[in-house]
Order: structure tokens, then C-alpha cells, then sequence
């Protein structure tokens, strides 16, 4: 499959941590369910991945700095779960590294910390929101 669509269901639990390097999905979306637990390390295997949405649920992790190493991943969806803590890097050294990235939505969550600019320094997002209140931070071209 190349597109998992598995939004707005009534899917419990947590997401399985069941995904392989062989796969060719490029589109997963468990977004409006109410899943628990962390998210799957495996993902890090779905080498083909540009889009993934887990927005509106109850993962409760922290934030996955583990996906920098998906070499198309674009859109990053967390919004409205209980992902918490920094989004830094470890000891905050040089930036975050998602290359391909261009919509990250993270607001409604526990994170914490700061963010300087530099963190972004690679990033080539069209947007970047963090809360309900503010506008998106305009970051380039999309």
C-alpha cells in the first residue's frame, strides 16, 4: 500500500510497532482516533514516508526527533495528543534535521523548552504552528 487511511475511526490502543523497511507507504493517517502509547519506532523504517498525521488522539511521548532520518517526509502532523517534553536536540546542539519538511503541526500538547531560530536552520517548512493563538511562522516557499 502506498496510502494508510485510518482516520476518524473509534481505534483504541496503541499503534503497532509492525513497519518494515521493505514497505513503499508514503501516506499514513491514524489521525481522530484514540490511540495511546508512543509512536511506533518502526516508523523509522518507511524510508518512502512523506506524510504522517497522528493528530487527535492520546499518544503520549515524546517528540520524535528518532523521524529526521526519513529522507521524504514533508508533513508532520502531532497536534492534540500528550506528546511532552523539549523538541530541542539532546544538550541543544545544532539543528533540527528534518530536510524534505515543509508543514509540521504541534500544537495542543505538553512540550517544553525553547525554540531559537537556529533549530530550524535546515528546515525548508512552508509553516510552522505551535499553538492555537498564533499565526503560522512563515519559513519559505511550499
Amino acid at each position: 500500500f502506498t496510502t494508510v487511511n485510518l482516520r476518524k475511526n473509534k481505534l483504541e490502543g496503541n499503534i503497532p510497532d509492525k513497519f518494515y523497511s521493505s514497505a513503499s507507504t508514503q501516506t499514513l493517517d491514524f489521525g481522530f482516533n484514540r490511540l495511546t502509547g508512543k509512536l511506533p519506532r518502526s516508523l523509522k523504517n518507511c524510508s518512502h514516508l512523506k506524510f504522517l498525521s497522528v493528530d487527535h488522539n492520546r499518544i503520549n511521548d515524546s517528540f520524535p526527533l528518532w523521524l529526521k532520518t526519513l529522507p521524504n517526509l514533508k508533513v508532520l502532523t502531532l497536534r492534540a495528543n500528550r506528546f511532552h517534553g523539549p523538541i530541542s536536540p539532546p544538550d541543544n546542539q545544532g539543528p533540527l534535521a528534518f530536510p524534505e519538511l515543509r508543514i509540521l503541526e504541534i500544537a495542543d500538547n505538553r512540550f517544553t523548552g525553547s525554540l531559537p531560530r537556529n533549530y530550524f536552520a535546515n528546515w525548508s517548512a512552508t509553516s510552522l504552528k505551535m499553538n492555537d493563538e498564533e499565526e503560522g511562522l512563515y519559513m519559505g516557499d511550499y
